[in-house]
């Protein structure tokens, strides 16, 4: 749960669906050690339905970017930091 919860605080999100949560972490190619380093506690673990991440392409404002990603398996247990997270689908990282 802390390393979710680390995860969603910076670029993570978590996505409810079938009664069940999943997280969803994208980064820049350029972070490669760090989405490594976090997707390798996540399928050591064995929360990850793949075991390559992903590569894409984003643009922003007509500039290309590639981004690695990769999404857990769904869980129920993670269902209340998604309640405790996020209000009407949206994340709220200012927890007050």
């Amino acid at each position: 749960m802390e390393v979710v919860t680390g995860v969603i605080l910076s670029s993570g999100s978590l996505k409810y669906q079938n009664g069940g949560t999943y997280l969803k972490f994208d980064q820049s190619v350029i972070h490669i050690g760090y989405f490594i380093l976090v997707f390798n506690i996540f399928a050591n673990q064995g929360l990850c339905n793949i075991t390559t991440p992903r590569v894409s392409i984003a643009k922003v404002k007509k500039k290309s970017y590639q981004y690695i990603t990769f999404n857990t398996k769904s869980l129920k247990e993670w269902n209340s930091l998604y309640a405790l997270w996020y209000k009407d689908g949206k994340k709220n990282n200012s927890r007050k």
